[in-house]
């Protein structure tokens, strides 16, 4: 939201500074007018109103105000053809395009194209993701993730032979065409065709757009985008919970879950959504693991004069290194079962009872490892082991 404020400012640089006295109020006039349309006129009960998308509806309107009432009164606020003017240009594959120096690229920039490459594709993937997120709220119909992943790299390796810029599925877009009734995949087709149309024939009608109406249009999907229930639920995790109730607040939060969100908004802000993602997936990773070495339980029995430990919980990496301590070697008898409930999930599981069972050999002792279900068996395979009781290692 705060990025669409950019388009109050004039100048570069150093000399950048906020528009000032009629056009700053004519833009704020129709900035509101935009956002006004957009979140209240989808709400009005009669079909008249959703005969047009209220997005469509907001710039129309924006129009009519900058080029019949702010400029015949002498003054006038930037319209796109003011920022950046679109003209007509036919995309070809860059290899055939006179334009395009391949011998100019070296070793190194293929190496920093690769590295921004591979960022940006992650970054679109994520995104793409939360969109499908985002739009499921809106619609609740199940989206095909897979499906969502494989178009935006086909799409991107067409635009970047055509010598286009990368994209992916943008979330502000996707809201649009949400709240203006856009469903199942005819929506976004139409979108997109509209987009050609506009490009290919209509792009002159773009440049008398003006920008102030595209900001109350953005900042309106961001207002609608933003999860707001995270808010009073972050700042739950940081007041005493003394005063959750008189201040309203939710009485039981997940503070890691939260300095987690807050973590990762930040660092979207301040680096990127990579970065971002990525620290949020580690730290998430930290929380899991450190919760199934918690869950790690042992229980003793006895079966005609054996032995019998019961694990209970994951045995993987995080609980293999104390797992060797909780057996009784030289008291126990000559026969012991350890009987898992889940298979060792890796190879430091797998070491940890290799251990066991060697110190058990060196007091001279029998031990039989035993264990539920493999983990590495697919539920389709699940049916035809259903006499598969347990496995013995």
């Amino acid at each position: 939201g705060v990025s669409q404020l950019h388009l109050f400012q004039e100048g570069h640089g150093d000399h950048k500074h906020w528009v000032g006295g009629s056009k700053m109020w004519c833009m704020l006039v129709e900035m509101i007018l935009a956002m006004l349309i957009m979140e209240f006129v989808p709400k009005v009960p009669f079909k008249v109103a959703k005969l047009l998308p209220s997005s469509l509806l907001a710039i129309i309107s924006s129009i009519v105000i900058e080029f019949c009432i702010v400029r015949p009164i002498g003054a006038r606020t930037d319209v796109i053809g003011d920022v950046q003017e679109f003209t007509l240009t036919y995309p070809y594959p860059f290899f055939l395009n006179s334009d395009y120096d391949m011998n100019l690229i070296n070793v190194d920039d293929t190496g920093k194209i690769v590295q921004q490459g591979v960022l940006l594709a992650i970054a679109g993937i994520v995104q793409g993701l939360l969109t499908t997120e985002v739009v499921y709220d809106f619609l609740k119909t199940p989206t095909n993730t897979n499906a969502v992943c494989l178009s935006c790299g086909v799409a991107n390796i067409l635009s970047g032979f055509l010598g286009g810029m990368g994209g992916d599925a943008m979330i502000g877009l996707s809201t649009i065409n949400c709240l203006n009734g856009g469903k199942g995949r005819l929506g976004p087709t139409v979108t997109a065709l509209g987009i050609a149309v506009c490009m290919f024939g209509a792009y002159p009608l773009l440049n008398f757009i003006p920008v102030a109406s595209l900001a109350g249009v953005m900042i309106v999907v961001v207002l609608h985008t933003f999860k707001w229930f995270s808010v009073p639920m972050v700042i739950s995790a940081v007041v005493p919970p003394s005063l959750h109730k008189s201040m309203h607040l939710p009485e039981r939060v997940d503070r890691w879950d939260m300095m987690i969100v807050a973590i990762v908004t930040t660092l979207v802000v301040v680096l990127n959504l990579v970065y971002a993602v990525g620290v949020g997936l580690v730290l998430a990773s930290l929380r899991y693991v450190w919760d199934m070495s918690q869950e790690l339980v042992i229980e003793e029995t006895w079966n005609d004069g054996a032995k019998v430990y019961f694990v209970r919980g994951r045995l993987f990496f995080a609980t293999s290194m104390r797992f060797h301590t909780y057996f009784d070697y030289a008291e126990d008898p000559d026969e012991v079962t350890i009987y898992l409930d889940t298979a060792p999930a890796d190879y430091s599981a797998n070491t940890a009872l290799a251990k066991v069972e060697a110190m058990y050999k060196k007091e001279g002792k029998s031990v039989s490892i035993t264990y539920g279900t493999p983990g590495f068996l697919k539920a389709s395979e699940l049916d035809d082991t259903d006499s598969l009781d347990h496995a013995t290692a």
